[in-house]
């Protein structure tokens, strides 16, 4: 089985969607409740930025991933790419779960709480990503 090739234009399109889906996330959307239960002030999100260059990175790969695994379904329409893209999610979220487990710095319930918000945010922009590279492959 071969690497098939990635619209690199997508990859570019949905890493920015996964930042703008991110800031409305754990923003306006969901920021408060993120906060209080990570138990993070204010200051805290503001003195975050450090982090950012690490998240592009690995948007980048993920989002070509995605590309790899939306090609190799064959998903053409945007159900298809978007059924790849919260297929791609679930495995992120299993894989994600050992936050849940080891991460002894607040009770299970937050834990729990922490996990769902976040695998809610990646599997929006998964779907959403995936329907665009399912749609964009007409395209090209």
């Amino acid at each position: 089985m071969s690497i098939p090739d990635v619209n690199l234009v997508a990859v570019l399109v949905t890493t920015v969607l996964s930042f703008v889906v991110g800031y409305l996330w754990y923003g306006p959307i969901f920021g408060k409740a993120w906060m209080e239960n990570k138990g993070l002030t204010e200051k805290d999100i503001t003195d975050g930025g450090s982090s950012m260059g690490y998240t592009l990175i690995t948007s980048i790969i993920g989002m070509y991933l995605l590309g790899v695994f939306v090609a190799w379904s064959q998903a053409m329409t945007w159900m298809e790419g978007a059924t790849t893209g919260l297929l791609m999610a679930t495995l992120v979220g299993t894989f994600d779960f050992h936050t849940v487990v080891y991460d002894k710095t607040k009770g299970i319930n937050n834990r729990f709480k922490d996990w769902l918000l976040h695998l809610g945010y990646v599997a929006v922009y998964l779907a959403i990503a995936g329907a665009i590279y399912a749609v964009g492959k007409k395209s090209i």
